[in-house]
């Protein structure tokens, strides 16, 4: 099939929709543009008649379009795969880069590559196409087709937020369209309408993510996650799942999952931790230790200090994530008035990291009362250490009280569990004060 601009359209000409089109998108005065496959230039066309302080530069391989583009647009005629391309653009100082049905044909993971170069730190991409829950392509072949997910995973896996802006209306197949499939045979013309039943436009806002905000399903993280609602589309929200988070926090965690523009879950391995380390405490005997055991030649259960253990689970994975992302800044729910916390700050900055912490100035009262008030206020985090990212965890025992007691209302076989070795902690820190009792 020969080129076409678009499949589907959401006006009755074409002209209309690119007007519709441009209406969606928001560019900058005085914005450097950067259209991928551009056909024969009609969206640049548009957006020069209504705004003479832009620059647009054209990449078309195809050098017959590309001379019926507007002259005052700088032309490439290269493929996005050729080398030569990025000798021909400047790195990084795109504002604003525009790609309308092309990523069937040079792939999303080629697309997202040229973005990362070439669109600026504040700048935006946008791209027209088509999606499928099911289809990988269309056209026999001839066109390739990214379900939602996948292509967002792409453009996250290179630092940046693919968001699907809403499409309220109902499209219809473009004309130009419509009649080069009139001209094909009756086999290709089923093939590619029942093809085309699976399908629907997609229009995509892709930005670049700089900032992480670790969320661990507790009422602080809550808080600041709706605190920072309107920031969401530009947040990676990152969760580290221990593998002994309660069922309320894994619930909860879904269903941010499922609402967030973006989100990643981090895993780690709690239990074989335990296995290897020990468990955590507060009151660390240290001939339970793995070194300890080791040269006392023990056979003990073995005890790790509490912070060690969150470090390993919690801690340097988000700090790893974060450092291999590139992220700029790290959003966290910390308070200035809790007990246990890094030695941090509200705006500390630290190897390009700054930290912010929404709720810094906030009593554990206020973020009570915000959560209520924003009808977010679930049961657990009535409690002290709301986020219950590990059910056996046999530290922190200063807020366990009320938590055992939760924990033997709603999760018994995890309340027996966590009881059980705290004896076995007690007993063994017990027998090791033995010779201190004696010598005081």
């Amino acid at each position: 099939m020969p080129d076409i601009l678009q499949i589907f359209q959401m006006r009755d000409t074409e002209a209309e929709h690119l007007e519709w089109l441009l209406g969606q998108r928001n560019i900058p005065p005085r914005a450097n543009i950067l259209d991928i496959g551009c056909g024969t230039g009609a969206l640049a066309a548009t957006i020069l008649k209504q705004r003479s302080d832009v620059h647009i530069t054209l990449v078309n391989p195809n050098k017959e379009q590309l001379n019926r583009a507007p002259d005052s647009c700088f032309k490439i005629a290269m493929a996005l795969d050729d080398p030569d391309l990025p000798y021909e653009l400047p790195h990084g100082e795109y504002d604003v880069i525009i790609c309308d049905y092309c990523v069937g044909f040079v792939s999303a993971e080629l697309l997202c590559d040229v973005i990362q170069g070439f669109l600026a730190d504040t700048g935006t991409a946008y791209v027209y196409d088509m999606t499928s829950d099911w289809l990988t392509e269309i056209m026999s072949g001839e066109y390739r087709i990214y379900p939602c997910e996948s292509f967002k995973d792409i453009a996250k896996h290179r630092g940046y937020a693919a968001v699907a802006l809403p499409i309220a209306e109902t499209p219809q197949i473009a004309e130009a369209f419509g009649e080069v499939l009139a001209a094909e045979t009756p086999d290709v013309q089923r093939s590619v309408q029942r093809d085309l039943g699976h399908v629907r436009p997609v229009h995509w806002q892709i930005r670049k993510l700089n900032t992480m905000l670790a969320f661990s399903g507790g009422k602080d993280s809550m808080a600041v996650l709706a605190l920072l609602e309107d920031e969401l589309e530009r947040i990676d929200i990152v969760y580290v799942n221990t593998g002994q988070a309660f069922n309320e926090i894994s619930v909860l965690v879904d269903y941010i999952r499922l609402v967030s523009p973006n989100f990643t879950e981090i895993r780690t391995d709690v239990d074989t931790f335990h296995e290897d380390y020990g468990w955590p405490c507060d009151v660390l005997p240290v001939d339970s230790t793995p070194l300890g055991q080791t040269v006392t030649k023990g056979n003990k259960q073995k005890l790790i200090d509490y912070l060690s253990c969150c470090l390993h689970n919690i801690q340097q994975p988000l700090a790893d994530y974060a450092k291999e992302r590139g992220y700029t800044t790290v959003i966290r729910g910390d308070r200035a008035d809790e007990h246990h916390g890094a030695p941090l700050y509200d705006g500390y900055k630290e190897d390009g990291v700054t930290y912010r912490f929404p709720l810094w100035d906030f009593s554990e009262e206020q973020v009570k009362t915000y959560l209520k008030a924003q009808g977010l206020w679930l049961p657990h985090f009535d409690l002290d250490h709301s986020s219950l990212d590990c059910k056996h965890c046999t530290a922190y025992l200063g807020s366990r009280p009320k938590q055992l007691a939760y924990m033997r209302e709603n999760h018994a076989d995890a309340y027996f569990e966590t009881l059980r070795r705290l004896q076995i902690i007690n007993q063994q820190i017990t027998n090791d004060l033995i010779p201190l009792k004696e010598l005081l």
